[in-house]
C-alpha cells in the first residue's frame, strides 16, 4: 500500500508523462476549452483552487460527463507539468486518465 506521499509522486510523475505526451491541457482556461471541445476524459482541481472556479470547472465536466479529481495544491499540480502554479489540467487520453484514477483511487472521483 502506498503512503500519500508515494502516492502524490506517482501521481506527478503520470501527469508529468501527459504533459510530455502532448496529453494534458493546462490551466482553468485550456481545461475548460478541453472540456468543452470534448477532448477531456479526466480533470483534476488542485484541493486550494477558488471555489467559484471549481464550481465551473466542476460544472462543465459534468455536463460533458468527465470525472473530477481534487488532488494536491497549486504548487504540486504545476509542479508536475514544470510552472509555478496551475490549479486545473484535464487530461485528454484514456491511459493517463486510467493510471491516474488507479493512483487517486476511486474514492476521490467527484461527480
Amino acid at each position: 500500500m502506498m503512503d500519500s506521499g508515494q502516492k502524490l509522486a506517482k501521481l506527478k510523475s503520470y501527469i508529468g508523462l501527459a504533459r510530455r505526451a502532448n496529453k494534458l491541457a493546462c490551466g482553468q482556461d485550456r481545461s475548460l476549452e478541453a472540456l468543452l471541445s470534448r477532448q477531456a476524459v479526466l480533470l483534476l482541481i488542485s484541493e486550494d483552487c477558488g471555489a467559484a472556479a471549481a464550481r465551473q470547472l466542476k460544472g462543465k465536466a459534468k455536463t460533458a460527463s468527465v470525472p473530477v479529481l481534487m488532488v494536491g495544491t497549486r504548487e504540486e499540480i504545476g509542479q508536475a507539468v514544470g510552472i509555478p502554479a496551475c490549479s486545473a489540467v484535464a487530461v485528454m487520453d484514456e491511459g493517463f486518465a486510467q493510471l491516474i484514477k488507479k493512483v487517486c483511487n476511486r474514492e476521490q472521483v467527484e461527480d
